[in-house]
């Protein structure tokens, strides 16, 4: 009762609990509604139901095009795949790949080895707040596309069709060993000279 006459505070905000509802859980839930998004600005956008085989099934698909809405853009969708000359492929410039991708490269550019450990928890977290099972899908797609690759138990994978590459992406303790980094392109000017010296 003491909670329903009392005062709420956010931030160094002040919220009377009358001005929030008429009930403790009307009040808490209006409280919460002014909290999340602040707290965690980017919940929304990957914030979608799974059941954790999605990572796996993904990898082993021989053709994307019989994918679940959560593959495609839309309210129930992450946009992990687009349509590229009839054909669906691996969506790296799906937001969620982007966010994902853009820590790799950052950690990565200092020198820091990323577990799916340190993933699950920076974007677990305070910002996002997403569950393991869609970092571990997020991470399938980048994986596929060729944009990361990933080690586990001291191999290093770079090839999404190897049936040991997929391990990672199967549980969450082999998530969590697992380590993952950008996979560098040759850049061409590079390529170029190093051509021009062997000649």
């Amino acid at each position: 009762k003491n909670l329903e006459t009392g005062v709420g505070f956010f931030r160094g905000l002040r919220f009377e609990a009358g001005d929030l509802g008429n009930s403790l859980p009307v009040m808490v839930r209006a409280l919460a509604e002014k909290a999340i998004p602040e707290l965690y600005p980017k919940l929304e956008m990957g914030s979608r139901e799974v059941d954790g085989s999605e990572a796996e099934e993904f990898l082993k698909q021989a053709n994307l095009s019989s994918l679940p809405p959560l593959f495609h853009p839309g309210e129930k969708g992450l946009a992990l795949v687009t349509k590229e000359g009839g054909r669906f492929v691996p969506n790296v410039k799906a937001e969620t790949a982007q966010e994902i991708l853009t820590y790799l490269k950052r950690e990565h550019s200092y020198g820091e080895k990323v577990t799916g450990a340190k993933l699950a928890e920076e974007f677990g977290g305070l910002g996002y707040g997403w569950s393991s099972d869609i970092v571990r899908l997020v991470l399938a797609v980048l994986f596929r596309a060729g944009a990361i690759e990933v080690t586990h138990q001291a191999r290093r994978h770079r090839n999404y069709q190897e049936p040991q590459a997929r391990t990672p992406f199967l549980t969450n303790p082999a998530f969590r060993a697992a380590s993952f980094s950008p996979r560098e392109s040759i850049d061409l000017k590079r390529l170029e000279e190093h051509t021009s010296e062997l000649q």
